[in-house]
C-alpha cells in the first residue's frame, strides 16, 4: 500500500489537518486487524500520543483578499503573521505541526509548559501582529490529548481546536477552551467572556480572551516558519522591492501558468474523532481516495497534493479537467466513497516537486475551487465556476448556481 504525500495547496481556505506522509505500516496494521475497537486503536496509536496544549490559527478574510489583491501581495500578507506566531511559539518552547501551506498555523506545546505562559505569549503575538501587519488572525488555545501522525494532529481534541480556530474565532480573537482555563495558575490575571453561542460546538465551554499579561520583553528570534516554497522564491517574497518588481512584469521569472484546477473533497469525513477507531478509519478511507485519484490520472493531469480527504489536480485544458471530474465521480460512486468536486481556472503559481519538498500551488483558483467543493459541494455533484465554463468552451448540461461565500459572489454550473 502506498502513502502519497499529503499537502494543502497555498491559499486554499480549507478546514483540514496539515499533514505529511503517514508512518509506514500504520494503515496496513489497522486494515488487517480483526479488532476495530476504540481500545485496539488506542494501542496502535500509543506511540503517537501527545499530551499538551495546541494553538491553532486562521487568517480572517482570505477569500476577499485573493479577489482584491495581487497574488504575491496576498502570499506575503498571509505570511507575516505566520512568521510572528512561529517566532513567538518557538521562543517559549513550542514546535510547529506540519508544513504551513495555507493560511492556517498549528503549534504543539509540551504538557510541562504552563498554560499561563502560552496564553500570555499568544496575546503578545496578537499585539505584534496588530502592530506589524495589516492582517487579522483568529486563534484557539486548547489543552488535551493529541495524536501526532505524519506531521498532522488527530483525535477529538485536535478536531475541536481546529474547528474553533478556523470557523468560530473572529479576526484578532483568542478563544480558550474550558479545559485550558481550568489549568490557569493565575486565573484572576485574565478577563474572559464565555461564548455561549459555541456551547453547541463545545458543551464544556469556550471563552473569548479579553485581557491578559503581555510578554513585551520576549525575545522571539526571526525564523522561517515551515513553508512549502523554494527558498529563492520565499526570499523574493520577503523583499518588498523584488516582490513589487515581479508583480510589475506580470510574473516574469516566476512559474505563473494558466491552469484548470479540480478540487475533490471527500464528504462524511467530519465524524467525531473522540472514538480513536474513527481516526484510523478516516485515514484508511482517505488513503483509498488517494488511490482512486492517482489511478485516474492521465495525459497532462498533474496531481499537486492530497490531504485529509482532499485532492487537487491541475490541467492545461478545460475539457480534460471536466472529463477527469466526471470519471473520478463515477469511480467514487462505485466504491461508495462520497465526494464533491469544484473546478475553477486562472493564473496560478505552480511549483514542481524537488529539493526535498512536495509540489505546491497558489492562486485564486485554488481558493474558489475549494470553496465551491467544500462549502457548496453536494455529494456526487461537480460545480464549475462561470469563468471555467467560458474558458473550457462551454459545458454540456448542468444547472446554473449562484452563491455568496465569505463575501464573494460565485456563479457557474452544477453537473
Amino acid at each position: 500500500m502506498r502513502f502519497p504525500t499529503r499537502t494543502i495547496p497555498a491559499l486554499a481556505d480549507v478546514a483540514k489537518d496539515i499533514s505529511g506522509p503517514l508512518p509506514v505500516g500504520l494503515l496496513d496494521d489497522w486494515a488487517a486487524s480483526t479488532d476495530r475497537s476504540h481500545a485496539a486503536a488506542r494501542l496502535l496509536l500509543a506511540p503517537y500520543r501527545r499530551e499538551g496544549t495546541v494553538v491553532s490559527s486562521d487568517t480572517a478574510g482570505l477569500t476577499r483578499m485573493t479577489q482584491e489583491r495581487e497574488l504575491l501581495d496576498v502570499l506575503w500578507l498571509v505570511s507575516e503573521p505566520m512568521q510572528i506566531l512561529y517566532a513567538v511559539g518557538t521562543a517559549i518552547g513550542g514546535h510547529s505541526v506540519g508544513v504551513w501551506e495555507a493560511d492556517n498555523t498549528e503549534m504543539l506545546y509540551p504538557a510541562g509548559l504552563s498554560v499561563d505562559t502560552i496564553v500570555d505569549a499568544m496575546l503578545e503575538a496578537q499585539a505584534r501582529i496588530a502592530e506589524q501587519t495589516t492582517v487579522k488572525v483568529g486563534m484557539c488555545v486548547h489543552a488535551g490529548v493529541f495524536y501526532e501522525i505524519g506531521g498532522g494532529l488527530f483525535g477529538g481534541d485536535a478536531q475541536l481546536v481546529e474547528e474553533l480556530a478556523e470557523n468560530r474565532a473572529a479576526g484578532a480573537e483568542i478563544l480558550l477552551t474550558n479545559e485550558l482555563v481550568q489549568r490557569l495558575l493565575a486565573p484572576n490575571e485574565y478577563t474572559l467572556t464565555r461564548r455561549a453561542d459555541l456551547d453547541a460546538v463545545h458543551a464544556a465551554g469556550t471563552f473569548s480572551l479579553r485581557s491578559a499579561r503581555r510578554m513585551p520583553m520576549l525575545r522571539a528570534a526571526a525564523a522561517l516558519y515551515p513553508h512549502p516554497f523554494p527558498s529563492e522564491f520565499f526570499a523574493m517574497l520577503r523583499d518588498p522591492a523584488r516582490r513589487a518588481a515581479a508583480a510589475k512584469v506580470d510574473g516574469a521569472g516566476l512559474p505563473v501558468v494558466e491552469r484548470f484546477v479540480v478540487f475533490v473533497a471527500r464528504k462524511g469525513a467530519e465524524r467525531s474523532q473522540t472514538d480513536l477507531a474513527s481516526v484510523l478509519d478516516e485515514l484508511l478511507m482517505n488513503d483509498r481516495m488517494n488511490g482512486i485519484i492517482e489511478e485516474s490520472l492521465e495525459g497532462t493531469a498533474q496531481l499537486v497534493g492530497t490531504t485529509g480527504g482532499l485532492a487537487i489536480v491541475v490541467f492545461e485544458q478545460g475539457r480534460a479537467a471536466i472529463a477527469f471530474a466526471r470519471t473520478v465521480r463515477e469511480r467514487f460512486r462505485e466504491r461508495l466513497l462520497p465526494v464533491s468536486i469544484g473546478i475553477d481556472c486562472g493564473p496560478v503559481l505552480l511549483f514542481a516537486k524537488g529539493e526535498g519538498r512536495a509540489g505546491t500551488i497558489a492562486g485564486d483558483p485554488i481558493n474558489l475551487s475549494s470553496k465551491i467543493s467544500e462549502d457548496l459541494g453536494e455529494v456526487g455533484f461537480i460545480r464549475i465556476t462561470e469563468r471555467a465554463v467560458l474558458e473550457a468552451g462551454g459545458v454540456d448540461g448542468g444547472a446554473r448556481f449562484e452563491a455568496e461565500i465569505s463575501g464573494v459572489r460565485i456563479c457557474g454550473l452544477v453537473l
